[in-house]
């Protein structure tokens, strides 16, 4: 059913394609089994599952949850509420940044040390960088020594 510029859908099952060329808000579940692009801004009042690929080329809102079995790409922005679980790698090309303003603990600080490790251990966790050299580098916690200290490794 069309109102003004608007698809609302009461209930609807589409075996087929379906092109939409304005907005699509679904306040209930969505479940999608083949590949989606949505070509305007998109908002879930409820869950969104989606079997295949999604590009969406403006912004995406999720009220509830959201799973996506194969490959996933927003050329707008991405607003996470709560909490974001990556099983593999997260890759960003610019910057992944905390924005709060950090809280300093009471107490003075001790003075510590970043370590460099030269051998790597594969597959290592932590935070990768880039080096002004060009190469990747593993950041993460040593605490081996009993105080935590910065340590470096090359990926």
């Amino acid at each position: 059913m069309v109102a003004g510029n608007h698809w609302v859908l009461k209930e609807s099952q589409v075996d087929g394609n379906m092109t939409l060329d304005s907005q699509f808000q679904v306040n209930g579940n969505v479940t999608m089994d083949q590949q989606v692009q949505f070509n305007e801004n998109v908002t879930f009042d409820g869950d969104l599952q989606i079997n295949e690929n999604v590009t969406i080329d403006g912004d995406l809102q999720v009220n509830g949850s959201l799973t996506i079995d194969t490959n996933f790409e927003v050329n707008g922005s991405q607003t996470i509420i709560n909490h974001l679980d990556v099983g593999g790698d997260a890759t960003a090309n610019h910057r992944i940044g905390a924005i709060d303003l950090p809280t300093l603990p009471a107490g003075a600080p001790t003075i510590q040390q970043v370590l460099f490790f030269a051998t790597t251990v594969v597959s290592q966790p932590g935070l990768l960088l880039k080096g002004t050299d060009g190469n990747n580098y593993i950041v993460f916690i040593d605490t081996t020594g009993g105080s935590p200290n910065i340590a470096i490794q090359k990926a």
